[in-house]
């Protein structure tokens, strides 16, 4: 059993030697970039209190006060803002890269005849090529995500990481939720096309979609809470998500519902915001920072059944499918 486990790990990556490289470039350059940036940012040697004014705003007296300071923001605005972006593409490329092949390349070379004949079962031949590949798409992404965490450490320690929402979705576990996510679409999508290259297209495509539909219902999940617009803008870990009115008797009204009670007289656009300014209190409903564990775990949690749900299609549809 153990020597035919291995033999099918053998062969899962010589079949995949070149992907699995890039992904291994990818994450040795990644973090390489991610400890460069961040040994930088720390020469610059801010104060925790000098870093929250970059959230906040400075004056000339502030920057005559933070050596280092106004060198700490355009280092972290030219570079640390781009590697942050670079991160939040990384899980899709991953997991696009490495599972849109496994079938389709089987299908598209006309190798899968061969192949689904000679094994037990295309269930078992199926598992045994995504068994390396996943636990490549985890170690590389899992990498990328605590040294994005740590960066951003960095970058606001003024603020505990895992209490803040800026950068959400660029750091941490998130990320291989999001690169299995994409794997596991990849699978299901070249197992229905069976052509590698449309099926490489489709799923960075599918893979997008399915991202902004769970982060909208990971982000509907939450619980809002509606404060003051100067506390939400003073608050770095906060995300802010909409604005609100609240009436003289505290009841919260949706900016559409407070629309809707403005009389004709006032239809006018800027006498619409003065009416409101007149009669509502404006506030901004947020979540606290303190909450972003619970985000990610909502969203980490959407992200399974999706993955668990395009798994069990694939393993169907290999079992159906015609080699060809």
């Amino acid at each position: 059993m153990m020597a035919r486990l291995l033999a099918g790990l053998r062969i899962s990556v010589k079949l995949d030697r070149f992907e699995l490289l890039i992904v291994l470039l990818v994450t040795v350059f990644g973090l390489a970039a991610l400890l460069l940036i961040g040994m930088r940012l720390q020469s610059f040697a801010p104060t925790p209190h000098c870093q929250e004014l970059v959230w906040r705003g400075y004056s000339s007296e502030d920057l005559r006060g933070c050596p280092g300071l106004l060198e700490f923001v355009q280092f972290d605005t030219s570079f640390t803002s781009n590697a942050m972006v670079a991160m939040s593409v990384a899980p899709f490329a991953i997991g696009t890269l490495l599972g849109s092949p496994v079938v389709a390349r089987e299908i598209d070379t006309g190798t899968s005849e061969l192949a689904w004949s000679l094994t037990v079962s295309r269930t078992r031949w199926l598992v045994g090529r995504l068994l390396p590949l996943l636990s490549a798409v985890l170690l590389a992404s899992l990498l990328l995500g605590f040294g994005a965490e740590w960066l951003e450490h960095v970058r606001f320690s003024v603020v505990p990481a895992a209490e803040s929402f800026r950068d959400y979705g660029s750091r941490g576990p998130l990320l291989a939720a999001r690169a299995v996510t994409a794997f596991s679409i990849g699978i299901l999508v070249g197992t229905v096309m069976g052509r590698t290259v449309p099926a490489l297209v489709l799923t960075a495509i599918a893979s997008v979609v399915v991202y902004f539909a769970l982060s909208t219902a990971a982000l509907a999940l939450q619980p809002l809470d509606p404060v003051s617009t100067s506390q939400a803008q003073g608050d770095i870990g906060v995300l802010n998500v909409r604005l609100a009115w609240r009436t003289p008797g505290g009841q919260v009204l949706s900016d559409e519902q407070a629309r809707q009670t403005i009389p004709a007289s006032s239809s006018d656009p800027e006498a619409a915001i003065l009416w409101l300014n007149e009669h509502y209190q404006g506030v901004s409903m947020i979540i606290p920072g303190t909450r972003m564990p619970r985000m990610a775990w909502t969203e980490s949690v959407l992200h399974g059944a999706v993955v668990l749900l395009t798994f069990g299609a694939s393993l169907i549809l290999v079992q159906r499918r015609r080699p060809f």
